[in-house]
């Protein structure tokens, strides 16, 4: 699952979240901030709206409880990432980490064909996808994988933009119970914030 936090305090809302470069010049314009210390992007609470909107537009969700489905992703021309990890959505496929490093797959992904690689030189290393390789990705968004689906890997992630994408299951068709009692404290907090807010 991509890992996605969203909390409101102080007037303040912090997003942790994987890296994406979309997110990151999209955060800027929101008037968002890098907070290292907490590894998050902050921004004003007012905000709060936009910013879920965003991370439903980059990851396929905001934090909240989300359907999930398995993604079926196809090569057929193959893909680089350089000096990164190959990714969707903040999701990792696989991941090098310099030329000799070779790649791993990435939590919940399984490979059904082809390979990945690393290469490149050593300061401008890749992680490479073989010609033909096919993958899936498990507890993806489904709200994402049918974006994906719909309208390709182009507006999402560049360097997929030849890859195939396929929904083959999709999910309990549930959301996990802890989940939902986590969203349900997180709006009862806020809840209360507003009703501090307009006493």
């Amino acid at each position: 699952m991509i890992n996605v936090n969203i909390t409101t305090t102080d007037g303040t809302v912090a997003v942790t979240s994987p890296y994406n470069g979309n997110f990151v010049v999209s955060a800027r314009n929101l008037g968002g901030r890098w907070n290292a210390a907490a590894k998050a992007w902050e921004f004003d609470s007012r905000d709060e709206g936009d910013v879920r909107s965003l991370c439903l537009e980059i990851y396929g969700t905001d934090g909240s409880p989300v359907e999930t489905c398995t993604l079926k992703i196809s090569f057929p021309e193959g893909a680089y990432a350089q000096t990164d990890s190959l990714a969707v959505a903040g999701r990792v496929i696989a991941r090098a980490w310099g030329r000799d490093s070779g790649a791993k797959l990435g939590d919940g992904v399984r490979l059904i064909e082809g390979k990945f690689s690393s290469g490149g030189s050593r300061k401008n290393w890749d992680t490479n996808a073989a010609r033909g390789t096919i993958v899936l990705v498990r507890d993806f968004p489904r709200p994402m994988a049918e974006r994906i689906v719909s309208e390709g890997f182009g507006d999402i992630e560049e360097n997929l933009r030849h890859c195939h994408a396929e929904i083959i299951e999709e999910g309990n068709g549930s959301v996990d119970r802890a989940a939902l009692e986590a969203e349900r404290e997180r709006l009862l907090a806020r809840l209360a914030e507003i009703e501090k807010a307009l006493a």
